[in-house]
């Protein structure tokens, strides 16, 4: 459990009572899980953890977002299970942009389903010859009536081939630099979107690599205006960023 007394300066009366109701959670539904050790049985498991963290309600803790809790959340699952911080992690930050840049109509569909667990998020930005250096990006987004048409591969991909939505980033300006980069919501199974391969890592975590060959995706799953996208994943990006580190510090104290 987190050192609450180190931190109770930075915490309310519900965040200290919260890091107790989280250690209950990982005692009661993640000690009973079996260790998983290859990548079949991480994605197997993280199937199981999502929908038990959203019965628990506490992806709620993204949306709106109370970093305090998310970084008590994350610091106890870490410590008893990478994998299931990733998922926490990934619920967080696949649906993010949808909460700061998405429509009426997107928010009503996705973030409910992500808050109870129901559906999987992951977030697609990450490309072969773009990681650190977003701006860099070339998977394109070309726009054909009332769609968007894309194309390209993105790689290191958390949660890639079990998600059920990704919230994934794409050129619609080639020319505008990180202004001509926008956000878009695709369905696991729209057509054009193919999973191609796990990324096996030596701890388990379900990672892979998408590809996107004239992938039709509707106008409507844009999430903010045309060139918004290097902002809203910027802004995902640095609100979670705190939250790192709490789950840093979790393994450090299993460890």
């Amino acid at each position: 459990m987190p050192d609450i007394d180190a931190v109770s300066a930075f915490l309310t009366e519900r965040h200290a009572a919260l890091a107790l109701e989280v250690e209950e959670f990982v005692r009661r539904e993640l000690v009973p899980l079996p260790h998983v050790d290859d990548d079949d049985g991480a994605r197997a498991q993280a199937r199981v953890l999502v929908e038990r963290l959203g019965r628990a309600g506490l992806v709620g803790a993204a949306h709106p977002l109370d970093l305090r809790a998310c970084c008590l959340i994350r610091e106890s699952l870490a410590r008893e299970s990478p994998l299931a911080d990733e998922v926490f992690a990934l619920q967080c930050l696949g649906s993010t942009p949808i909460a700061l840049g998405g429509s009426e109509e997107l928010k009503a569909r996705y973030l409910p389903r992500v808050l109870a667990g129901e559906w999987m998020a992951a977030f697609a930005m990450t490309e072969p010859e773009a990681g650190s250096d977003v701006a860099s990006l070339t998977t394109s987004a070309r726009r054909d009536g009332d769609s968007y048409v894309l194309d390209g591969k993105k790689t290191l991909i958390s949660n890639a081939g079990i998600a059920d939505f990704y919230t994934v980033f794409a050129r619609t300006d080639a020319a505008a630099g990180h202004r001509g980069i926008s956000c878009f919501v695709v369905d696991a199974d729209t057509p054009g979107l193919s999973f191609d391969r796990a990324l096996v890592l030596s701890a388990p975590h379900p990672l892979g690599e998408i590809s996107f060959d004239a992938c039709r995706v509707p106008a409507s799953r844009r999430v903010g205006s045309e060139g918004a996208g290097f902002r809203l994943g910027m802004s995902t990006l640095d609100s979670l960023r705190a939250t790192v580190a709490a789950a840093a510090c979790g393994m450090a104290a299993r460890a």
